[in-house]
């Protein structure tokens, strides 16, 4: 009989992304995150490679752009039964309470370090939260969500996403990539990024004058990288060469129903001479400028 986590297709596979998480895949610099470069059984991961939905299925590439993220949520995935069969249970599984028991059991001493304060204002420990799924009508102490999502194909690099903080209510995220065999490009991977400067942020995003970069994930198939969100979590993409494949990955979210941390941000000054009109006037480059080449 499988196990909660398992789905039988052609032999018992294992579903959970975090299943081959643990201390030796596991880092504390340059903020808590772990990575693991074969996350899924090779038979399972390539069966949903194959079944992964195409470009079209998500957008109409001419209406969002050339690197657009678009996103297929998990409500959207397991009520439609036009998705294959393995994608819409891989999905409920990752929305489910045994996935988020899992959740907390590897990342729960991350979590009470970033909001030590989030058991006893919600009235449960982590093991009792209720879990749904996030999709509008949120309800319990922790909204959980599998989106498939794509970048959208580009003719000139470009980043689609430059240094950041999630937002402030996403307690983790994981990303698990589903490269395809016939993308050639460089570039795209996830950076992870440290402080060299007391930290400042505005809104979400971060100037590179205050930043280094301290890892690089490569963007490889089945390979996964998963952190607690927290004001030290600065993450980005690195700018992608042109291609005509969309860059494709799971991301995976586990939100809270309330602010988690606060995040200062830059003064007005700072602010003002953010804008490109005011850096070309001070004659510096603008450190919010997305990346691009």
């Amino acid at each position: 009989m499988a196990s909660a986590g398992e789905i039988v297709v052609s032999g018992s596979k294992q579903l959970n992304c975090l299943s081959a998480v643990g201390p030796a895949t596991t880092n504390d610099s340059p903020f808590p995150h772990s990575y693991v470069t074969s996350t899924l059984d090779p038979a399972l991961y390539g069966e949903l490679d194959a079944s992964f939905p195409a470009l079209e299925t998500f957008c109409n590439t001419s209406d969002v752009g050339e690197n657009v993220a678009v996103r297929i949520p998990a409500h959207r995935i397991v009520e439609d039964r036009r998705f294959p069969e393995i994608w819409r249970r891989f999905v409920e599984f990752h929305v489910s309470s045994d996935f988020w028991r899992s959740l907390h059991t590897k990342f729960g001493t991350e979590f009470r370090q970033v909001a030590p304060w989030l058991e006893s204002t919600l009235g449960r420990d982590f093991d009792s939260f209720r879990v749904s799924m996030r999709d509008g009508s949120d309800s319990g102490e922790v909204r959980l969500d599998c989106q498939l999502v794509v970048n959208t194909p580009a003719r000139r690099a470009s980043s689609v996403k430059p240094p950041h903080i999630d937002n402030r209510h996403k307690l983790w995220s994981g990303l698990l990539y589903f490269r395809d065999e016939a993308d050639e490009s460089a570039g795209g991977d996830l950076e992870l990024y440290r402080f060299i400067r007391p930290p400042k942020y505005l809104k979400h995003r971060v100037p590179a004058s205050l930043i280094e970069r301290a890892r690089t994930i490569r963007y490889a198939p089945n390979s996964f990288v998963a952190f607690p969100n927290s004001p030290l979590a600065v993450h980005g993409v690195s700018p992608r060469a042109p291609s005509s494949v969309p860059r494709r990955y799971v991301n995976f979210i586990a939100d809270a129903p309330l602010t988690l941390f606060d995040l200062p941000q830059i003064g007005a000054w700072e602010r003002a001479a953010s804008l490109p009109w005011a850096a070309a006037a001070l004659g510096r480059a603008n450190p919010f400028q997305p990346l691009t080449t």
